[in-house]
């Protein structure tokens, strides 16, 4: 019987059918086993991956977020910034008009009249004004014989013709006088008044004032002055006397409101008037000074009254 020969499949030498056997058998499990381990190392490449792109995707999602939140944040200070911009601004503003008050108070200082001496808005203010205070008289705003000019009416006639000139400057010349005194002619009016902060020279003026029979008077007492003489028109044209006899009593009250101890008068009760006026009152108190200052002006109304019981009449 022939012997089989047996060669070592890696060494090539002969070796027993048995040893033979062996070396096969380790060969195909070392195989198996290798095979296992790339099937592993697949499976675990592929986990790897899997995670790597789970990796990828969770900070792309993480980057993005830091991104909104960058711009969110850039956002905020864009919109801090804008605030802080609009409250500066609006603080500048502020510090701006509280500059301009602080002027305009120092060119009232410098120029000796008070803060309630800047008066009114002028000719549309006081026109408005007028209007709603001389209910049934004809009121006209005209720039043509003077601003406004009043005609008082008794019983639908005209009793009383008052001329208004308002001028805003801070001295006055001769010429507005003669100015006022012109219109007033043109107007066939019976009184010339001057309604002014202006100064006439060194003379300090209280409230009142007469140059050359042209009345003047501040802003903040025109209107009650205005209503102390249409007052005394409607008294008088309501006497049962003759028309000849209202005549000569209106006469009697144009001369003495431009006297010398009219105006004197005048300018005490306006003083008392306007300090009342310029008090930064508490509403409790509100009614009480208001009847010190209708006490005041009924005090003027008797000066008015007694005062033409004395005139003459020429």
């Amino acid at each position: 019987m022939i012997k089989e020969d047996y060669r070592c499949p890696f060494c090539k030498s002969h070796i027993s059918k048995e040893v033979y056997d062996k070396v096969i058998e380790e060969n195909r499990l070392l195989k198996e086993k290798i095979s296992q381990l790339e099937e592993e190392n697949r499976k675990n490449l592929v986990i790897i991956e899997a995670g790597e792109k789970k990796l990828e995707a969770n900070q792309k999602k993480l980057d993005e977020k830091e991104r909104k939140h960058k711009e969110e944040m850039h956002k905020q200070k864009e919109m801090m910034k804008e605030k802080e911009i609009k409250i500066k601004e609006r603080e500048q503003q502020k510090h701006g008009e509280e500059i301009k008050k602080l002027n305009l108070k120092i060119e009232q200082l410098q120029e000796g009249k008070s803060a309630s001496e800047s008066g009114f808005d002028y000719e549309k203010e006081l026109y408005g004004i007028l209007v709603k205070e001389f209910e049934g008289d004809d009121v006209k705003l005209t720039g043509k014989m003077g601003d406004i000019i009043i005609e008082v009416k008794g019983r639908g006639k005209t009793i009383g013709t008052l001329l208004i000139e308002l001028k805003k400057v801070g001295k006055h010349s001769p010429l507005h006088i003669e100015e006022v005194k012109r219109h007033k002619i043109d107007a066939k009016a019976d009184v010339g008044i001057l309604v002014t902060n202006g100064d006439f020279g060194k003379v300090k003026m209280d409230g009142f004032k007469n140059i050359d029979d042209v009345l003047i008077i501040r802003p903040n007492s025109a209107v009650d002055f205005l209503k102390l003489l249409r007052k005394h028109l409607l008294e008088i044209n309501n006497l049962k006397i003759s028309f000849e006899e209202k005549e000569n009593e209106r006469a009697k009250l144009w001369e003495f409101i431009h006297s010398i101890e009219f105006e004197t008068q005048m300018n005490s009760i306006f003083r008392d008037i306007n300090q009342f006026k310029e008090l930064d009152l508490k509403e409790t108190k509100i009614i009480t000074e208001r009847d010190k200052i209708e006490e005041h002006l009924l005090f003027a109304y008797n000066i008015i009254k007694e005062g033409i019981k004395k005139t003459k009449t020429n």
